[in-house]
């Protein structure tokens, strides 16, 4: 059986400390998704259908996606690669450089 969400996720921009932001990821859709990985029996499979966006941390991590990382570490290695002014293939360089280390 298959479980498949449509939608669009939302960046959620929060405080955290002395001129600090932290993003992560939210909203209906999502969090539907979330709940039901968590409820539903193991042998169903969750899918989230969305479209990304083309600025350069979105284009680094669907990159790393298409090298085979899973999204979420696809994702989490583009936002810890990633600097203000960073190209796409700046980001995914220094993304696969941090995970030879």
């Amino acid at each position: 059986m298959r479980f498949l969400a449509v939608g669009e996720c939302m960046v959620e921009m929060s405080h955290a400390g002395e001129g600090l932001w932290r993003q992560g990821f939210a909203g209906d859709t999502l969090n539907t998704a979330w709940y039901m990985r968590a409820g539903l029996p193991a042998d169903w499979a969750v899918e989230y259908f969305t479209v990304v966006g083309t600025d350069p941390l979105s284009e680094a991590t669907v990159a790393l996606q298409q090298l085979g990382y899973k999204p979420a570490e696809a994702q989490r290695m583009a936002r810890q690669a990633h600097a203000d002014g960073d190209a796409a293939e700046t980001i995914i360089r220094k993304a696969l450089q941090s995970a030879l280390r």
